[in-house]
């Protein structure tokens, strides 16, 4: 079915996507740390908190572009465009 491939590969598109968000996440999160970092007004467990999660979305960010790879080349199979192995 010519569909699948363009489904697969659009699909892969979005996860990049979501890889991208997931890393811009991540710098957001690293900024605000920054910016609140020595704060007394911050709780005690706030930084280590947000490295956790900033380090949550990376590995996130990773294992989405895998994925997006991953989904890429199925959709080439699918077009008869195997890879070499």
């Amino acid at each position: 079915m010519a569909v699948e491939p363009v489904r697969v590969s659009m699909l892969a598109q979005n996860t990049r996507a979501d890889a991208r968000r997931m890393t811009e996440q991540a710098l957001r999160l690293r900024d605000a740390a920054v910016k609140l970092r020595g704060n007394p007004m911050m709780p005690a467990w706030f930084e280590a908190t947000v490295r956790e999660q900033i380090s949550r979305c990376m590995a996130a960010a990773a294992e989405l572009e895998v994925a997006a790879q991953r989904m890429e080349e199925h959709a080439g199979d699918l077009l008869g465009r195997r890879r070499p192995r």
